[in-house]
């Protein structure tokens, strides 16, 4: 079982002060103890959720977390469903 938190804050400098972000899920490899970041990218149609997640990741990235590192990025949008077989490849690379 891999340990995980569904929206657990995590304190990001944003702006020139700390905020609270909520990742969808932070979890930990079960070997190493590493933390990962996870978001899930429901809506990349949607114009305002797109721009919105442009500036989360790239607070994310100023703040030493890397995207494909750090960070793991799962996406879909209306026409391009969620692949699953690639959260099992993410689940095997970074978490076990």
């Amino acid at each position: 079982m891999i340990p995980y938190h569904y929206e657990k804050p995590l304190l990001l400098q944003a702006d020139g002060q700390l905020k609270e972000f909520y990742p969808d899920f932070t979890v930990m490899n079960i070997t190493t103890g590493e933390v990962k970041y996870v978001e899930h990218l429901g809506m990349m149609d949607n114009p305002g959720y797109y721009n919105s997640v442009l500036m989360k990741l790239d607070v994310y990235e100023r703040n030493g977390l890397l995207i494909g590192r750090d960070v793991i990025l799962l996406h879909e949008s209306t026409f391009r469903p969620l692949n699953t077989r690639i959260i099992t490849e993410y689940l095997q690379e970074f978490l076990i």
